[in-house]
């Protein structure tokens, strides 16, 4: 079955972590990033930080960039059980606005 929006709207912070942990050991920046994906720096940055989903021609960009496999992207996903996607699928995370600050 398909995913939806929202389910993917939910994993997306996973591959934008494993994204964003490949940027710093290439040492490769989000301005390179953008510039090969043809997208502006601020459409980057709401990628890698997981607000918006990358997609998959936007993945396959991005491995290559890095010189990995596209499967080193996927990572955390391909690792996880058919319940774990499930539940990391449902999880809804805390959205905080610029004027906000984490509980505790």
């Amino acid at each position: 079955m398909p995913a939806t929006m929202t389910e993917s709207l939910q994993i997306s912070p996973l591959v934008a972590e494993e994204v964003r942990a490949w940027l710093g050991r290439r040492r490769i920046t989000q301005t390179a990033l953008a510039r090969a994906l043809g997208l502006s720096q601020p459409a980057v940055s709401n990628r890698l930080k997981g607000t918006t989903p990358f997609d998959v021609n936007e993945l396959a960009t991005t491995a290559q960039l890095l010189d990995i496999p596209l499967e080193r992207l996927l990572g955390p996903l391909m690792k996880m059980t058919p319940e774990e996607l499930r539940i990391a699928s449902e999880v809804r995370l805390p959205h905080l606005d610029s004027n906000q600050k984490p509980a505790g």
